[in-house]
């Protein structure tokens, strides 16, 4: 149905994973920002790189993944687009933007075929029909972009766009005080397969912070995915969803984690 993405339910009746009956939206890159539309891009929270670092290698691997044994995705990525390429600083004058490849997140369809697969203790789970290399970018989480409600359902889909020490770097550096709201990406009724990404304490995948061009709004990054490790084929992606989801699933639905990786942190 969708390009890439095949399903597979062995264990029910239930032979669609999105919720049909919710009008849900399958949309592989595309944001919903309409309900974020009039604050977008505010002057107050425009932010200007002028510094370029290499962010992948000629396979489009992500060197913070390649070159570090131990990752750290608190820098965010700061990608050209195509009207604004920043290769040039460290290639050459007549570098040419057709080919640059610090756009590996702006593709427009999903790279490495994979199936939504029902399991019997997880539910729907996303599974690689093939090797995926380490540092690969897999995919972006996708949905409708809104302000953060402190009080709601922890099992809704969402993903917090923004962490304080964005705040604290952003104040410095324009060297004066800015008051920040928090805001989410939802994918309960709009989003793409990393919406059935389920936890593992052992993830093959890590999330980073991306920026497209020059100048960009600092509460929007987009949220890409891409591989820890080498993945094989058949196995299942999975990222940490962290302690307090798993807090707020064991203490509310009293369900204990079920990655059965070697190193889970809550089985008991």
């Amino acid at each position: 149905m969708f390009k890439n993405v095949t399903i597979e339910n062995e264990i029910d009746e239930n032979n669609f994973p999105f919720d049909c009956n919710n009008s849900f939206i399958y949309s592989f890159n595309k944001r919903d920002y309409s309900n974020v539309k009039d604050i977008l891009n505010d002057e107050k929270y425009l932010f200007s790189s002028s510094s370029f670092i290499k962010n992948y290698n000629e396979n489009n691997q992500l060197l913070d993944i390649i070159n570090n044994p131990l990752i750290d995705n608190d820098r965010f990525i700061i990608e050209c687009t195509d009207k604004e390429c920043y290769c040039k600083e460290i290639n050459h004058s007549n570098h040419n933007y057709k080919y640059c490849n610090n756009k590996a997140t702006q593709i427009s369809e999903l790279q490495f075929s994979v199936t939504i697969k029902k399991t019997k203790e997880k539910g729907w789970g996303v599974f690689t029909n093939e090797f995926i290399p380490k540092g690969s970018f897999v995919v972006e989480y996708i949905g409708k972009c809104k302000e953060l409600i402190e009080e709601q359902d922890e099992d809704c889909y969402s993903f917090e766009l923004y962490t304080k020490e964005y705040e604290y770097y952003f104040n410095r550096k324009k060297k004066k005080k800015q008051e920040f709201k928090l805001y989410e990406v939802c994918a309960t009724n709009y989003g793409n397969i990393s919406a059935f990404f389920n936890h593992s304490c052992q993830p093959n995948l890590i999330v980073f912070n991306v920026f497209r061009g020059n100048v960009f709004d600092i509460r929007f990054p987009h949220l890409c995915f891409f591989a820890m490790n080498d993945i094989l084929i058949g196995e299942e992606l999975c990222f940490d969803y962290g302690d307090s989801y798993i807090t707020w699933m064991r203490t509310t639905l009293n369900v204990n984690c079920k990655c059965n990786s070697e190193f889970c942190r809550y089985s008991k």
